[in-house]
């Protein structure tokens, strides 16, 4: 075990002297970052911040869950969201009013925790509540395996022949 720990802190320590030290962008810090990444993340560039703006306008310009239940999912599907991105929009916000998803305390949860409350909701999975975890709550010992870049950087750092696979020991 030790070995082939040491082998990984080399060929991971060799990795960041050349990719140089992590800059995390700064966090919104209000906890509304999982709205605007939840109905748009397939649609990239102009589309998506044109259907963001569209939404938080048709919310009434400020993104809170008692806004998004103020208004009809019909109201929601003119912004541009899909049918099934409003139903998981209304999701959110809904388990964010009665606690389930308690936006502004996930940061005193600890990661499983934060996990587990936001993957109750339509829509999202590990994968968007690892990212949340890292890049809005700073959580930089967050190693999300099943993500393609990791495991694809985890292929190339180590000259893999194939694109390495998650560990079924993870317990997912």
């Amino acid at each position: 075990m030790s070995q082939a720990r040491d082998a990984w802190c080399s060929a991971a320590g060799q990795t960041i002297k050349r990719a140089g030290p992590f800059q995390p962008p700064p966090s919104r810090g209000d906890r509304s970052v999982i709205w605007p990444g939840h109905p748009v993340p397939t649609v990239g560039g102009r589309a998506a911040q044109a259907i963001h703006g569209r939404f938080v306008q048709a919310i009434g310009g400020r993104v809170t869950p008692q806004a998004v239940l103020a208004v009809t999912p019909e109201v929601l599907r003119t912004a541009g969201l899909s049918g099934n991105k409003t139903a998981s929009i209304i999701d959110l916000a809904t388990k964010a009013t009665d606690g389930t998803v308690p936006l502004d305390r996930l940061g005193e949860l600890d990661d499983e925790e934060v996990i587990s409350r936001l993957t109750t909701v339509r829509g999202i999975g590990r994968w968007t509540s690892e990212m949340f975890l890292m890049f809005e709550l700073g959580r930089v010992d967050v190693w999300p395996v099943e993500d393609f870049g990791v495991r694809n950087g985890w292929t190339l750092m180590h000259s893999l022949p194939k694109i390495y696979a998650a560990p079924a020991a993870t317990g997912r």
